[in-house]
């Protein structure tokens, strides 16, 4: 059955029997599923029967004399690995080969087992240099070596090993793999091994308790170690992996604990101070989390701080930022208010002209003063937007989106640069801030990129902030209600100053765009409008004082002289046509709200059409206009109660573009097109023909002169 083997012989008594002749052998028999191995006495010279008793002891027959003999070798189980069969058939193969080199009075072993490679080395009684145990077979590739130190085998006059095995994997699979402690199971970065010091006395074989002074080295690896890798050992009592008295050593330590040993130095070596069941392992989640975090961690440090800081600088910028703010309006909330009301119109202008898209542009050097201004223009546009207020909506119709709405900031040696480029594909661009000083720069890059534009090009506008010459100039206009008593009633409501600034800045941004002629409208307005009918005379007498006292905006040369002249809403067609001769704009200042969608889509149509011709512009008020920052709705009940009512008349045409003729365009050989007045005779001194002006127009008595229409 291959359990029996010869053992030896003997001459004299044996476990307290003698023998029967001059000398006699010794058999061994191991049976493997007990702890206990027979060893029977035999005569040579005489004819034996052998049985085994239940007390494992073998009876032997003498041919006179019956003696009994008994050679007990064991191999004591700790008791904590008795029940775990994979633990038991490792340390059974450790003690079967530990007593087989016994026998064979071997100093060394390895061999390969069904719990897998198995080595181990005798040690000396008292051992004065470190003992290495590693496996001498070339076939056998483990990484396994155990340094044992010094001075550390205590087994007494018995016979020590040290054993070492790297456990198959369909045995160490059966062991727990939960840490004591942790709820994810272990990671194995190695094989699990084992190392024991087993001793052998008077036939018995257990595992040897030791006590080092120095701590033993065990190689589990061929790799370096990773970032969170531990050693861990089998406690059989709690049957868990625990790292109790270990931990992973550098090299550098290795090297300082055997300075004169061959040990290769690379690998993952453990440092322990007992003998056991270990495993190189990574902690629970080391591999996509611990990691992560020992590399990544300061970085979201860092990173938190960096996040915790922007968050407190941006706090205190948006507190900077209200408060300059509203420094700012406390000083010049009123002329602020104007502005953007003028602001809007010319933003409305450019959407009336076909425009794709608008930049708004500030100076540099006018935002680093007044940055609130700047900050206020861009969140007054948005919230226009939200409430679908001019510019963006105009009697229900959507003009424009404010994502077609850009803001850009520039130097003003920049300026000529960016308006020739960034007015490609009808983009028009609006200056919005600049300082006093800059005003000419200014004034001179507008006009000049609007006098050598492409077609393809969006047109140059710009709006100046209430300066203090202009604060002057405005005030003196302020003061004709004074002066003129008879207008003080619609003066004084609330939107007509901001009506009349804006119809001043709507001439000046004719004139930057090369207005030969400039006629005012104001369409007749229906029974009902009582402030549209006084709005007008008011207006044409503020802008013809500003004319004549050369204020804002006909303080600079080459002016045109301002027309006013009434007009009936059937007639605005042909007279807008009739005014834009020979590069003049006409600017319809006055109109109610019923009128105005028909008004509305008159202007657009002709500034599709009119190719080298003037352009028409509205800078009328309507009751969906921004006001004022504080009092908004007020002012704007007040401007729209009796003066830009929605309500149907039966005075007037409805607020539909009627069935007449269209405006005409004639291509011109050098590609650029020209108004064609084929409806209007011109005489050689430049005037309207009388006879054509009568068959074309039905005049109210107001009109009906055309020595009025002269261009």
């Amino acid at each position: 059955s291959g359990n029996v083997f010869v053992a030896g012989e003997t001459q004299n008594s044996l476990d307290g029997n003698t023998n029967a002749g001059s000398w006699d052998i010794t058999v061994m028999k191991f049976q493997v599923p007990t702890t206990t191995v027979t060893t029977t006495s035999r005569t040579l010279a005489l004819s034996t029967t052998v049985t085994e008793a239940t007390t494992t002891t073998t009876t032997v027959a003498h041919s006179s004399t019956q003696t009994s003999t008994t050679l007990r070798m064991e191999r004591l189980l700790p008791a904590d690995t008795q029940a775990m069969a994979s633990s038991s058939a490792v340390m059974l193969d450790q003690m079967k080969l530990t007593q087989q080199a016994t026998i064979d009075q071997q100093q060394s072993f390895d061999s390969q087992t069904s719990s897998g490679p198995v080595f181990g080395v005798k040690l000396d009684a008292v051992p004065d240099d470190p003992v290495v145990l590693r496996n001498s077979n070339a076939s056998n590739t483990s990484p396994l070596i155990v340094s044992f130190p010094a001075h550390c085998d205590d087994t007494g006059s018995a016979a020590a090993w040290l054993v070492a095995s790297e456990i198959a994997d369909a045995l160490s699979n059966r062991l727990p793999t939960q840490a004591v402690g942790e709820t994810v199971p272990a990671e194995y970065r190695s094989k699990v091994v084992d190392v024991s010091v087993l001793k052998e006395m008077q036939g018995s074989i257990s595992v040897a308790e030791i006590n080092c002074g120095s701590p033993i080295a065990i190689r589990l690896s061929a790799s370096k170690p990773s970032a969170g890798d531990r050693c861990l050992w089998f406690d059989f009592a709690q049957q868990k992996w625990s790292q109790a008295g270990t931990e992973v050593l550098e090299e550098l330590e290795l090297r300082v604990m055997y300075p004169d040993t061959d040990l290769p130095w690379d690998g993952t070596w453990c440092r322990t101070t007992h003998l056991s069941t270990f495993v190189l392992a990574a902690a629970p989640g080391v591999d996509v989390l611990m990691i992560v975090l020992i590399s990544i961690g300061p970085i979201i440090v860092f990173a938190t701080m960096v996040l915790t800081c922007c968050i407190v600088r941006r706090k205190r910028k948006q507190r900077q930022e209200r408060e300059e703010k509203e420094a700012f309006l406390r000083v010049e909330g009123e002329s602020y208010d104007r502005y953007r009301h003028s602001m809007f119109a010319i933003v409305r202008t450019a959407v009336d002209d076909g425009a794709k898209g608008v930049l708004i542009l500030g100076m540099k050097s006018a935002i680093h003063e007044k940055p609130a201004r700047w900050k206020l223009l861009q969140e007054d546009l948005y919230k226009a937007h939200l409430k679908k207020k001019a510019p963006f909506v105009d009697f229900g119709e959507r003009l424009i989106d404010f994502s077609n709405i850009q803001f850009q900031q520039v130097t003003k040696e920049a300026l000529s640069e960016t308006l020739a480029h960034e007015t490609a594909g009808r983009t028009f661009a609006i200056v919005a801030m600049c300082l006093e000083a800059d005003t000419g720069y200014v004034e001179h890059d507008v006009r000049h990129h609007n006098k050598i534009k492409k077609d393809t090009q969006g047109t140059a506008k710009r709006i100046l902030p209430f300066f203090h010459k202009a604060k002057q100039q405005r005030s003196k206009l302020a003061g004709l209600q004074v002066e003129m008593p008879k207008n003080t009633g619609v003066r004084a409501h609330t939107w007509f100053s901001f009506y009349r600034d804006t119809v001043l800045d709507i001439i000046m941004t004719c004139i930057d765009e090369g207005a030969t002629g400039l006629t005012i409208f104001g369409i007749q307005p229906h029974i009902g409008g009582e402030n549209t009918y006084l709005e007008w005379p008011a207006l044409e007498e503020d802008v013809t004082h500003a004319y004549n006292h050369r204020l804002y905006p006909f303080d600079s040369t080459a002016v045109p002289d301002p027309t006013f002249k009434r007009v009936k809403p059937e007639d605005l067609r042909t007279r807008i046509k009739a005014e834009t001769r020979r590069g003049a704009f006409v600017i319809i200042a006055s109109c109610s709200d019923h009128h105005a969608p028909y008004a509305k889509q008159i202007i657009r149509e002709f500034n599709a059409s009119s190719g080298q011709c003037g352009k028409a512009m509205r800078a009328w008020a309507t009751a969906n206009d921004m006001y004022q920052t504080k009092g908004e709705q007020a002012a704007e009940q007040d401007h729209g109660h009796g003066h830009h009512s929605n309500q149907p008349s039966n005075q007037g045409p409805t607020a539909t573009v009627p069935e007449e003729e269209s405006f005409v365009v004639k291509e011109q050989p050098d590609g650029r097109s020209k108004c064609v007045e084929d409806r209007i005779a011109l005489g050689e001194d430049g005037e309207v023909d009388k006879d054509t002006w009568n068959v074309l127009h039905d005049a109210n008595e107001e009109d009906s002169d055309p020595d009025a229409f002269r261009i």
